[in-house]
């Protein structure tokens, strides 16, 4: 499970057609078993082998959340903008929230939601506020860790799973193949282990895997009584992309400009 630590609170709570707009261009297709012979392990594997592969990724996102027992449908879009941990630096992530869906209507929007691997930061440019949380301790920061691999519960956005770990945690169950579009998904379900050790307190995963590249597409989870699925767009999803500088940067607004901006340091 990913417990509502600060980044899953912050990026669920405010968290979203071509699929979301503009292709890009497809990512080369990687070679994979058969459907007839794979399995749920041989999946983890290739999945875990094609995320080392990869060093950035920018891909569009929409994000819906079905609200307990009201069925109250929210959904919003955005781009999502990822760095994976280098020598220099740990996981970096950002969301940049353009499109709300209420109503049947879409209205431009305009949030970010950016952590730096020590800095989590809320930035919304209708209100002019901003939040500047600290996720992790300076020391811990400096660890080379994947703060959105499954291993660490921190966001509920595995983009690499590390199969050793999945199945000591989880029982994993290959499920038939779906279709988006053009595209072909390979379906894997993660129902937790009543005996794994540290969190007790994960809840089932639903993953949607791209047949071609192996990408994660799709995430099925729930939150309390909601349900929650974010969805990459396959058609806007460049891996090893070149990222603007400044994509993750935590830094406050500058409150002579109007903002109301907040730190909070943990402890």
């Amino acid at each position: 499970m990913f417990p509502n630590t600060i980044l899953t609170a912050a990026l669920l709570a405010a968290l979203p057609a071509g699929m979301f707009d503009a292709p890009a261009a497809q990512p080369a297709a990687i070679n994979v078993v058969a459907q007839e012979e794979m399995t749920a392990e041989s999946l983890l594997e290739q999945v875990e082998q094609a995320a080392e592969d990869m060093q950035t990724l920018r891909c569009r996102v929409r994000y819906t959340r079905v609200q307990g027992l009201l069925a109250d449908e929210q959904q919003r879009f955005g781009s999502f903008f990822y760095a994976a941990p280098t020598e220099e630096a740990t996981t970096r992530f950002a969301v940049h929230l353009d499109r709300l869906k209420m109503d049947d209507r879409l209205r431009p929007i305009d949030q970010w939601f950016v952590y730096d691997g020590r800095w989590l930061l809320e930035r919304n440019a209708a209100s002019m506020t901003a939040t500047r949380r600290e996720v992790r301790s300076e020391s811990d920061a400096a660890e080379d860790a994947d703060t959105l691999a499954l291993d660490d519960q921190s966001v509920p956005i595995p983009l690499r799973l590390k199969k050793e770990e999945v199945l000591r945690d989880y029982t994993v169950e290959l499920l038939d193949d779906e279709t988006l579009g053009d595209w072909t998904l390979h379906h894997l379900r993660l129902t937790p282990r009543p005996d794994a050790e540290g969190e007790t307190d994960r809840v089932p995963l639903d993953l949607w895997f791209d047949s071609a590249t192996l990408l994660l597409t799709k995430v099925v989870t729930t939150e309390g009584e909601d349900e929650i699925e974010l969805l990459f767009a396959p058609n806007a999803m460049e891996p090893n992309a070149e990222l603007a500088p400044g994509t993750f940067d935590t830094t406050l607004p500058d409150p002579a400009d109007g903002w109301e901006v907040q730190e909070v340091p943990l402890g």
